[in-house]
């Protein structure tokens, strides 16, 4: 069963409801027929069943959906929480995996250095195009993870050494070098595969005079092994880089669109309001806005609706700046926030709520680098996060009039067959500021009606609690309730699957005085059952 504001005055208005689904499930055991004894025995006894104190802990704790705010006079304030956006600057930089072959071809000067001295070497400088996946202006990165394999088909009939060098790419301050062997010894052509781990190494893509740009040196040295011919024969050399996550970047990332998708934030309060009001006195919607890359974005809402329950049109929340107040980091590692508050002195969230609206809807667009900013150059971390959280305050301070609610539960009762009657007694000390009038129904699984168990669904099953001129309890209200079941009612909840809850709720006075509830008022119940038995004896 759901829980929230609206279940607290549900279950003032429920207790019978409660007795059943607190113990949904009696057995024969409960009515203790092994201590009837076969020559002394009283048809007629009592069973407590329930002694269940309620504070707004035992009802609204149920519901993940909201979170409960104390203050230091107890006052109870309903929290929802909604991540609008999030974006990491792992997700919003991705490197692709790249890769890139050369081929080196030794020529008859090459071939005639081989033999005249033993060995020739051959020097090639690739510039190698580093881009990001959107095409962004890269000056300098820094690998978080990063993998280079190196693969080597050679058809050169010599053994020799690969000298793969990266001035640009530097760990601890050293430069990226890697000697790798390769021999003839197998037979051609020569294959091999290499690789190495570059996180954590800092790249300067300007160093070749552009940017997205690194410089690879290839030098590759052949030793005489053999009388073979080698000109006109080459080795191909072939860089893959993969797993690549930058741990820092600077340059210029361009003016890309984020888009978070259409989505809502569940109000659960509203969840099981099937009529009438619920009106909140200072309800407050709190954005926060949060910043870690270093690049400007501008950013707005393209509509906040409080959805209507009742299937009419929404109803669009004002208030919210355009563009949205979105910050900058200045300096690596700052996460910079900006908030802004809705309220009903500012915006029409409360005419809004009083929809009593179980959603409200939003969409939102950001642009990055609107403005460009004048350095023309952004920085983010792998670490770093732009995010957009929307928190929904419902302080408990207002007033309920003509509230239906409805809501269902399994039950189940064992056909005893000696029993005849029963009676429920129902004490109750209501210590919430909101009276209620309420039927229960036993239903099969079908959902068909085949009992009530209240006889006067007129009756006033609970009563306010007293309050003061300000909406404050000063004394609970006492009653006392019996329900008779005769063994043809009786056979009606032994073929029940499920019972169902209708109630009307008024708070205090409603909607003429307002209520507060504090999470020191408690809803003492106390259940108990006297069973009419009859017995054959032998």
């Amino acid at each position: 069963m759901k829980s929230s504001f609206r279940r607290i005055l549900k279950n003032a208005c429920a207790i019978i409801f409660l007795a059943l689904v607190y113990n949904s499930c009696i057995k024969p055991d409960d009515f203790e027929f092994d201590k009837v004894a076969a020559t002394n025995w009283d048809p007629n006894f009592a069973v407590p069943l329930i002694h269940s104190p309620l504070t707004i802990y035992d009802v609204i704790g149920e519901d993940g959906a909201a979170a409960i705010s104390v203050d230091s006079t107890n006052f109870v304030t309903l929290i929802y929480k909604k991540n609008i956006y999030t974006i990491n600057g792992y997700d919003f930089l991705p490197v692709d995996s790249q890769t890139y072959p050369q081929t080196i071809t030794l020529n008859s000067t090459d071939s005639t250095t081989l033999f005249t001295t033993g060995s020739v070497a051959k020097v090639r400088t690739v510039n190698i195009p580093f881009t990001g996946s959107n095409g962004e202006t890269l000056d300098s990165i820094s690998l978080g993870t990063g993998k280079m394999t190196v693969k080597i088909s050679s058809l050169v009939p010599h053994s020799g050494t690969l000298n793969i060098s990266i001035p640009a790419a530097k760990l601890n301050g050293t430069a990226f070098s890697k000697d790798i062997a390769f021999s003839v010894s197998g037979g051609l052509p020569v294959i091999l595969n290499t690789s190495y781990d570059l996180t954590g190494y800092n790249v300067d893509l300007t160093a070749s005079g552009g940017t997205n740009q690194m410089n690879e040196i290839y030098t590759v040295t052949f030793n005489q092994t053999s009388s073979s011919p080698t000109t006109n024969k080459s080795i191909t050399i072939t860089t893959d880089y993969t797993d690549i996550r930058l741990a820092k970047a600077y340059g210029y990332f361009g003016q890309r669109i984020i888009t978070a998708q259409a989505d809502s934030v569940l109000l659960s309060i509203f969840d099981n309001n099937l009529g009438g009001t619920m009106h909140f006195d200072n309800p407050k919607m709190i954005f926060t806005l949060q910043n870690g890359f270093g690049m400007p974005i501008s950013g707005h809402l393209n509509f906040f609706n409080a959805l209507n329950p009742a299937g009419g049109p929404p109803v669009a929340i004002s208030g919210v700046p355009n563009p949205l107040p979105i910050p900058t980091a200045l300096v690596e590692g700052q996460v910079a926030s900006n908030t802004f508050i809705l309220d009903s002195l500012n915006s029409n969230i409360t005419t809004a709520l009083n929809l009593n609206p179980r959603f409200l809807a939003y969409s939102a667009t950001a642009t990055t680098n609107v403005p460009v900013p004048p350095s023309g150059k952004n920085f983010l971390l792998d670490s770093s996060q732009f995010r957009v959280d929307l928190e929904v305050d419902l302080p408990l301070h207002g007033f309920a009039q003509g509230l239906i609610v409805q809501d269902t539960a399994d039950f189940e009762l064992d056909n005893i067959e000696q029993l005849q009657s029963a009676i429920f007694r129902i004490n109750v000390k209501n210590g919430f500021p909101a009276k209620a009038y309420t039927q229960v129904y036993f239903m099969d699984s079908l959902f068909t009606k085949l009992d009530s168990l209240i006889s006067n669904p007129t009756n006033l099953v609970v009563q306010s609690a007293q309050t003061d001129i300000s909406g404050n309890v000063i004394a609970p209200t006492l009653v006392t309730r019996d329900e008779p079941f005769n063994r043809a009612r009786l056979e009606h909840l032994f073929n029940a699957k499920k019972i169902l809850i209708r109630g009307v709720i008024d708070t205090k006075d409603a909607p003429n005085s307002h209520v507060y509830i504090y999470s020191n008022y408690v809803l003492d119940m106390r259940v108990g059952v006297r069973a009419q038995l009859s017995f054959r004896t032998n």
